[in-house]
């Protein structure tokens, strides 16, 4: 058969996964190109400055473009027509990446662009490493291989990756081979971050509680880790629920506090303000290269209970006569079994002659004071061994006594007016 001189080749591979099991031949006017078994045997005929071309129904042959230069030949031998499968377009790390291991996800391939199924004997290839260079990135490579039986185009199929280190980038890559060889071109490359390694929680974890915040405590991780595979992290976070995350009723995190001092082990949990006598959950996360935490549970404990400053109602006094004062006041916050200690006083600054008085009430009244004379009242809240502060009220005074009628409380009557007469009552004469 004559040499064929070519130029620039440009293939196009479509089929089955095998070869067909005989010799077929695909002619144009110029050229005829038989295509054939393993076994079998043929050549391609043509003029050496013809343009060679090979077109065949989807799955059954292979599509080929040749031209004629004068630097380039092509002998006759024998022609192999082979399908590869189709690359992976959507591989991925599932979102619950662990310490050691990930779950890496895509969709599977059909065969030759998706028009037929994967045949036996085709494998799953994966390359999982922590750096891109010197590696190459080739099926070669690969340290995970897996049968695709049991598969079809279209499925959503999991590998897994074990063996990884902790807080460590990696970066995996997924061929399709079948039986005789054939392989896919590469997938699209999957970048993921395991987690680090979760802090270990001490014996004591609470440090300090207070009435809006609490100092949480673990164990320190080593200055120098001892290997690769083991206590490296970027920081920590310690949160807050008072819902024990959603476990107890819907909640997300109340408050927490983040480092990225990897040799920490205490933080405060303040922002936003814990509120006082209230249970909360705690847990403590180590962070890795990308943020994401690893938690150790840490249990809970219970803010400092104490006791708020009452406030004056509206009105601060109800109730006001000659002789008694009623004055009110708001719970505040306060449990319902706290007690208010009221003083009621002549003087603002309370001294001198002080009536004092203990209610659970949120009112107090205080008789047998003196008609028509000024008083300033406060009060503070007492629960659980906690004593607030007095809260002061305005001062109010007291009412003059009513006037007594006389013996003859009509003086006078004229035309259009009358006269009347009555008694003090023990007002103030200048009244």
């Amino acid at each position: 058969m004559p040499m064929l001189a070519l130029g620039t080749a440009l293939l196009f591979v479509s089929g089955l996964l095998t070869e067909p099991a005989g010799a077929q031949s695909l002619q144009s006017v110029t050229q005829k190109l038989e295509v054939i078994s393993a076994g079998g045997a043929g050549g391609l005929e043509g003029a050496a400055s013809a343009t060679q071309a090979l077109s065949a129904t989807a799955g059954q042959g292979i599509a080929a473009s040749t031209s004629a230069s004068a630097t380039q030949n092509l002998g006759a031998g024998y022609g192999h027509v082979r399908a590869r499968p189709s690359a992976v377009l959507d591989f991925s790390a599932r979102a619950d990446v662990g310490t050691s291991s990930a779950t890496l996800i895509f969709t599977t391939p059909g065969n030759d662009g998706g028009l037929g199924s994967l045949q036996p004997g085709t494998r799953y290839l994966v390359r999982v490493a922590s750096y891109t260079a010197p590696d190459t990135f080739t099926p070669s490579g690969a340290q995970i291989s897996v049968s695709t039986q049991g598969t079809s185009p279209g499925d959503a199929v999991g590998l897994a990756a074990t063996g990884l280190i902790p807080n460590t980038t990696y970066f995996a890559q997924l061929w399709t081979e079948d039986a005789a060889g054939n392989g896919s071109f590469a997938s699209d490359r999957s970048t993921f971050t395991t987690l680090a390694i979760a802090p270990t929680a001490l014996a004591t974890t609470f440090l300090n509680v207070f009435y809006t915040s609490a100092t949480v405590a673990w164990a320190a991780r080593p200055a120098s880790p001892p290997d690769a595979s083991s206590m490296t992290a970027e920081g920590y976070v310690v949160e807050c629920s008072s819902q024990n995350f959603g476990v107890l009723g819907p909640d997300g995190v109340i408050s927490s506090s983040r480092t990225l001092v990897v040799q920490a082990s205490t933080l405060t949990v303040s922002a936003p303000s814990l509120v006082i006598d209230k249970t909360y959950y705690f847990r403590v996360g180590a962070l890795n290269w990308a943020g994401a935490a690893n938690y150790t549970t840490l249990g809970s404990t219970k803010t400092l209970f104490q006791a708020q400053i009452p406030a004056a109602d509206d009105p601060p006094f109800p109730s006001v006569s000659s002789s008694a004062i009623t004055a009110a006041w708001l719970r505040n916050g306060n449990l319902s079994q706290t007690a208010y200690r009221v003083d009621v006083s002549t003087a603002s600054n309370f001294t001198g002659a002080v009536t004092s008085s203990t209610t659970y009430n949120l009112f107090a009244s205080t008789a047998g004071l003196k008609a028509n004379t000024t008083y300033w009242f406060r009060v503070d809240a007492s629960s659980r061994g906690d004593t607030t502060p007095f809260y002061v009220f305005n001062a109010t005074a007291t009412l003059t006594p009513a006037p007594l009628p006389a013996a003859a409380s009509v003086n006078a009557v004229w035309l259009t007016s009358a006269s009347v007469v009555w008694l003090n009552g023990g007002n103030p004469v200048n009244l």
